[in-house]
């Protein structure tokens, strides 16, 4: 199960629940590869028919957008399936591929060298593609202060403390409550405001875009450094990039699936 229908059965029985299908295909052991790859290609389903029933019209290709790089396993374990959805082989494109491909260049003529930001669940994500050879990454690097949380985990640990004194902070994040933050992220890039109510809490609270602002500022400090990280190892200048691909404060994350018993 998939979508709302997937995520309902998830909360009923939280073991069973898959809540990125993409990254376990891309992980999962031989043991378990039947079952996640029928999570993605009902995860792919969904999409596809909804994608047809809006646009009117059947799927003619597929891309999907992966955080980084996959390899030959990988992409033969996602076309099939897709083979399985129904579907055509899919092209597979990193994130940080598409958005420079969607980057508008910063002088008439676009540029070889695209510089993008990418602020992840995570931390933030630089890279430098070449634009002339098919956005080929030639660096990455993650911008991060060592001192300070992942976002996430910082922005759900906000929420937690405006909660009251007696809220529970876990080490880690349980799908359930990365579910929430990423709801959160997600709709703060439109609002200024929204409610939040987190696993565990009895009554929600209000985030806002300086809770986002605040949990992303530690790390977007050593944007710099980072910058002069990504040119040496690009082998490049900086006058050498000529067009810039800003990320927003959103997560990369596809649906999740419930597997049955």
């Amino acid at each position: 199960m998939v979508a709302t229908a997937g995520l309902s059965a998830g909360i009923a029985a939280p073991d069973s629940y898959l809540p990125d299908p993409m990254a376990a295909l891309r992980t999962a052991p031989a043991e378990s590869e039947a079952g996640v790859s029928a999570a993605v290609s009902a995860l792919l389903a969904h999409v596809a028919n909804t994608a047809s029933v809006q646009a009117g019209t059947a799927v003619a290709s597929l891309t999907v957008t992966t955080p980084q790089p996959w390899g030959p396993k990988s992409r033969k374990r996602l076309a099939q399936a897709a083979t399985a959805a129904g579907l055509p082989e899919p092209a597979v494109v990193t994130a940080m591929a598409a958005a420079a491909a969607a980057s508008p260049p910063t002088d008439q003529a676009r540029g070889r060298f695209v510089l993008v930001c990418i602020i992840g669940e995570d931390y933030p994500h630089l890279a430098v593609l070449d634009a002339q050879d098919r956005y080929t990454q030639l660096a990455a690097v993650t911008v991060r202060d060592p001192e300070a949380p992942a976002i996430d985990r910082a922005v759900a640990d906000l929420i937690r403390m405006r909660s009251g004194p007696g809220v529970d902070r876990p080490t880690d994040l349980d799908w359930r409550t990365g579910l929430e933050v990423d709801r959160v992220r997600t709709e703060l890039t439109g609002a200024s405001r929204m409610p939040v109510l987190l696993p565990g809490h009895a009554e929600p609270v209000v985030a806002d875009g300086a809770d986002l602002d605040k949990a992303a500022r530690p790390h977007l400090d050593q944007l710099v450094s980072a910058l002069t990280q990504a040119l040496a190892d690009a082998d490049i200048d900086q006058g050498d990039i000529t067009t810039t691909g800003p990320g927003g404060l959103r997560r990369h994350r596809h649906g999740g699936a419930s597997r049955a018993r």
